[in-house]
């Protein structure tokens, strides 16, 4: 089974590694609402969803989801319980270290293709003019690499700027059967 799995820039730089075609991936995933994610990122899901129970660093009026997706368990919040069983569900699987309950299973398998991820970003007064996205839009480039991102920012005089984003992976998943 494929999935596609975005990797934010902040997570490469946290990290201080790219990553290739070709390289293993084991990580946390999370899926991510639809809004403000470019549409190439978004895709529609069919899995099995486990209500959870609350923890610690579950966001506020938010509840807890385990979505298995095949054999790859997404992290899941939403602002309504959803029943357990199988449903059908549209966002963006994300890799995030830091949003999951810490001892969430990884998803394993090989990356097998990828594209860096391009955004209009623009200052946005009412938060403090921190950079953010123009609109949902990106720009994406297939690559074979791409290493960890050091942009360090626009000129001071610069009002929109774009940026590389992230990462959208291309990852053959792998199944319980299949082992590395």
């Amino acid at each position: 089974m494929r999935l596609r799995v975005h990797c934010q820039e902040w997570v490469l730089g946290d990290r201080g590694y790219g990553v290739a075609v070709g390289d293993w991936f084991s990580e946390w995933l999370v899926l991510h609402g639809e809004e403000n994610w470019p549409a190439a990122a978004q895709r529609t899901y069919d899995g099995v969803v486990t209500p959870l129970p609350e923890w610690e660093g579950l966001g506020l009026h938010q509840h807890a989801h385990r979505l298995d997706i095949g054999s790859a368990a997404a992290y899941w919040e939403s602002p309504v319980r959803v029943p357990p069983g199988p449903t059908t569900v549209t966002g963006v699987l994300g890799l995030d270290t830091y949003l999951a309950p810490p001892d969430w299973p990884t998803t394993s398998g090989v990356v097998v293709r990828l594209w860096t991820e391009h955004r209009s970003l623009v200052q946005d007064p009412a938060q403090g003019g921190t950079w953010v996205p123009e609109s949902a839009d990106a720009r994406y480039v297939e690559v074979s690499r791409c290493g960890a991102f050091l942009e360090r920012g626009p000129e001071p005089h610069v009002l929109r700027w774009e940026a590389c984003t992230g990462v959208l992976l291309e990852v053959d998943v792998e199944t319980p059967q299949s082992h590395r």
